[in-house]
């Protein structure tokens, strides 16, 4: 069927012809679980901005996967410790608006693929520092601030046509202890008791999951000492949800062929493994 011209000229296209450039990709994982690895198994060329202090180890392998990507390269972006306890807020706030400018840097360049933002939930505590001085009992009423920034940041990874891939912690889950009647048990003040299920959560920014086309959790299985991703979410294609690559097959260059057979390998980036 043809169009009326006047749709064509306001613009509109079918949806084969839509730019689908970029892609929006998050790494869940337990700390120390090859999360930061598997994100520079990307395609290139490509930049990885590291926030995660737990990167230097990755990098003193003397003998790193061969699926780690030469031309993905790393920028250090320190702060300071959310443990000192005399740490002004001040600093929190130049610490984070520099982060948030080298994101955007990062972003904006030419001529690569691929950006890699290391860390993230531990850049959500250094936005919560930055902008309230503190990370918890925050009141509901001043959550705007923060969230709008958060958000900003992530449409404009969103929009930037690059393979934007993020890390982020998880942590442990607690769910209310139930009695033998399915009531609430409740401690010794009165209050409910919560105890790990076994389940994680993913930690850092809560109102983010619709920004993702696709998330992952990285894994280890150490009676074997291999390394393993299981997919948690492909937008595209839910029939993938729950699917695991092992061993070899632990990259993100197995991943995207493996839920995007019908798209050129290639046309991501260059693999340079």
């Amino acid at each position: 069927m043809t169009l009326p011209r006047a749709v064509i000229e306001a613009g509109y296209k079918p949806a084969s012809q839509l730019n689908l450039r970029g892609l929006m990709l998050k790494i869940n994982g337990l700390p120390d679980g090859g999360k930061t690895e598997l994100a520079l198994s990307g395609p290139g060329p490509g930049v990885c901005v590291l926030s995660d202090r737990g990167y230097k180890g990755m990098l003193r392998n003397p003998s790193p996967p061969q699926t780690r990507n030469p031309d993905i390269w790393l920028k250090t972006v320190e702060f300071p410790s959310d443990k000192d306890p005399g740490a002004a807020q001040e600093l929190f706030v130049r610490a984070w608006n520099a982060y948030r400018a080298e994101v955007y840097t990062a972003l904006a360049l030419g001529g690569i693929s691929t950006v890699v933002v290391d860390g993230d939930s531990d850049t959500w505590d250094i936005q919560k520092l930055a902008h309230y001085g503190k990370k918890t009992q925050i009141p509901p009423m001043m959550w705007e601030s923060a969230n709008s920034t958060r958000k900003a940041m992530l449409t404009r990874c969103q929009d930037s046509g690059k393979v934007v891939i993020v890390t982020s912690k998880m942590k442990k889950h607690y769910a209310d202890v139930l009695d033998t009647n399915g009531i609430i048990c409740l401690d010794d003040s009165g209050k409910p008791k919560r105890e790990w299920d076994g389940t994680y959560d993913a930690s850092g920014y809560n109102d983010q999951g619709y920004f993702w086309e696709v998330e992952v959790l990285a894994m280890k299985h150490d009676a074997k000492s291999e390394w393993g991703l299981q997919i948690q979410k492909n937008k595209s294609d839910p029939g993938y949800v729950g699917q695991e690559l092992w061993g070899d097959e632990c990259n993100l260059k197995t991943l995207f062929q493996f839920i995007f057979p019908h798209i050129d390998i290639n046309s991501w980036g260059q693999w340079s493994y």
